[in-house]
């Protein structure tokens, strides 16, 4: 009899512990991360990543204080090039879902938070809105060239904030900078922080 109750307690906690694997969030981390072009891409590398399809995981890329240049035109419709450096002190973000097509080798993965040129154009409109006397091209009587007409928005420097939630609630994150080599037409980017909770200048918003 008591044979039979151990044998059956024994089965039922190993049964649990399986259960509780399947279940459990793995410990997501960040292991890397840089910026690229074209749009600005925050890519990030993680580690620790579990079953996405069980436990959903969504990486945050905060901007803030970013120097953009933007092309111009003038009312006659010549193009001048690059406007004048633009600083946005303001934040922005994006949120980037963790699918099985990001997986890299068994718990890495990496993600792609993409700010297309519009989505940096309309923070522009939306600073020069608030501050109309803001020279962004080379003289008033120039003008910006929209996205939508073939413009494109430069990021030459940004500051930079990489989140990702942990399984226990709590944000960890990577903190840095990043600037344009013109040259190389690559991003140079430094960290300056990272551990758990938020940025300095950046909390990131719920998923």
């Amino acid at each position: 009899m008591c044979k039979r109750l151990f044998v059956t307690a024994v089965l039922c906690v190993g049964l649990m512990v399986i259960l509780g694997i399947k279940d459990a969030k793995a410990w997501p981390r960040i292991t890397g991360w840089g910026m690229s072009g074209g749009s600005a891409h925050c890519d990030a590398f993680l580690g620790g990543i579990g079953n996405p399809d069980v436990n959903p995981l969504w990486v945050d890329c905060g901007l803030s204080n970013i120097t953009m240049a933007v092309q111009c035109m003038n009312n006659g419709g010549g193009t001048g090039g690059e406007g004048n450096p633009f600083t946005f002190e303001g934040a922005t973000g994006s949120s980037y879902p963790i699918t099985w097509a990001d997986f890299t080798s068994k718990g890495k993965a990496t993600a792609d938070v993409e700010f297309t040129d519009n989505d940096l154009y309309l923070l522009i409109q939306e600073y020069l809105a608030a501050n109309p006397d803001t020279e962004v091209c080379q003289n008033p009587n120039w003008s910006i060239i929209s996205p939508d007409e073939g413009g494109t928005v430069t990021v030459l420097s940004t500051d930079v904030c990489i989140t990702i939630e942990g399984d226990d609630g709590y944000y960890y994150f990577v903190e840095g900078y990043c600037t344009l080599d013109a040259v190389e037409d690559v991003y140079e980017c430094t960290e300056t922080a990272s551990g758990k909770g938020y940025c300095e200048n950046y909390v990131p918003p719920a998923p």
